[in-house]
């Protein structure tokens, strides 16, 4: 199933998408904000749908990336079965990093000339430690200013949502059969156009 969605042509289904955050504003305008890694493979259809959209990309280090990606998946296939061989959570995880990171930074490279809205890449890291200078860069580059209302709703959220509030989530690479070499190898190109750490 996997291999049948890497192959498609995803226009018409963003075309579909767009239709469907139409009816869902028809009352009220506005814009969207959409998060989601899947969007990764579609950035091509992405940019003949959506020509204004602003694409921001929170990187992460590779390390943290792979493993609690693999932490994530296993909670989803717990929803489904009592068996879960953790080995192939890595496997199926890293193959599907294989193909996202590969088409994403190829489809970056090919259309981001042409975009007409900005990329905007941002550390994840230090956008825990203080958002407001991405927030502020991303409100900008749509033209709209940040008000202070916004802000302070913002600022609330967070003061109540403190890092760690429902505990820490724990994962190990090594639970899901992956090495740190495997990591590197993928990861390796990434790391170094955007200035990232391994870990």
């Amino acid at each position: 199933y996997a291999d049948w969605i890497y192959q498609l042509d995803l226009t018409p289904y963003y075309e579909y998408h767009k239709r469907q955050l139409q009816l869902l504003q028809y009352k009220k305008s506005g814009q969207w904000v959409l998060k989601s890694p899947f969007h990764q493979l579609g950035l091509e259809a992405i940019h003949k749908v959506y020509p204004d959209a602003v694409i921001v990309l929170p990187h992460r280090s590779p390390m943290t990336i792979v493993a609690s990606g693999c932490s994530f998946n296993e909670i989803l296939r717990r929803s489904g079965t009592d068996h879960i061989d953790k080995h192939q959570v890595g496997r199926d995880w890293m193959d599907m990093l294989t193909v996202y990171s590969k088409r994403f930074e190829a489809d970056r490279t090919r259309l981001e000339s042409s975009f007409p809205s900005p990329f905007i890449d941002i550390r994840h890291d230090n956008f825990v430690r203080d958002p407001w200078p991405a927030i502020e860069q991303i409100y900008s580059s749509r033209g709209t200013p940040l008000s202070d209302e916004g802000r302070q709703a913002m600022q609330g959220w967070l003061d109540a949502n403190p890092k760690g509030k429902h505990g820490k989530h724990e994962y190990r690479l090594e639970d899901y059969g992956i090495t740190r070499q495997e990591v590197e190898d993928l990861f390796g190109d990434y790391v170094e156009r955007y200035g990232l750490s391994m870990e």
